[in-house]
């Protein structure tokens, strides 16, 4: 990020001192708008790496055809409105994914600093799988919408 904004400073220098005043006072918008999105950019993906996301299975405490139990806690300064994440199960000790589901939806508003359970549908099964309760389970924010 340091090298973005001095980059974009030597390049405003070099305009403010070889090119006519005019076409930099009209390059200002065009610069001011450019920062902003990338500022945007950065913003949300510092929010979704606040937002803390544990997946187990949870056979006795959620529905059988829901067992997958997935909590949410917010860290961020800002109320988090809806979550798309994914969730993957692989065998202890092992790298491949025996259980994979890409896009989950939440749509439950969590405050600043709050938390939240909720039992969600099993991935489908990449491979035969003997004992569901040995598997470990991770579950990852790929989009997140903030209020």
């Amino acid at each position: 990020m340091p090298l973005i904004a001095l980059a974009t400073v030597a390049i405003l220098v070099v305009l403010f001192v070889y090119v006519r005043p005019a076409f930099w006072v009209a390059l200002i918008p065009v610069v001011a708008v450019v920062g902003f999105a990338i500022w945007v950019a950065w913003d949300e993906s510092v929010r979704e790496d606040q937002v803390t996301l544990t997946a187990t299975l949870d056979i006795a405490g959620c529905p059988a055809e829901t067992p997958l139990r997935v909590s949410f806690l917010n860290e961020a300064r800002t109320v988090l409105a809806s979550t798309v994440f994914t969730v993957e199960a692989r065998r202890p000790g092992f790298s491949g994914v025996v259980l994979s589901r890409t896009r989950v939806e939440s749509a439950r508003i969590i405050p600043s600093g709050g938390g939240w359970s909720g039992c969600f549908a099993l991935p489908r099964l990449a491979e035969q799988v003997p004992d569901l309760e040995a598997l470990t389970w991770e579950a990852e924010v790929t989009t997140a919408r903030w209020n």
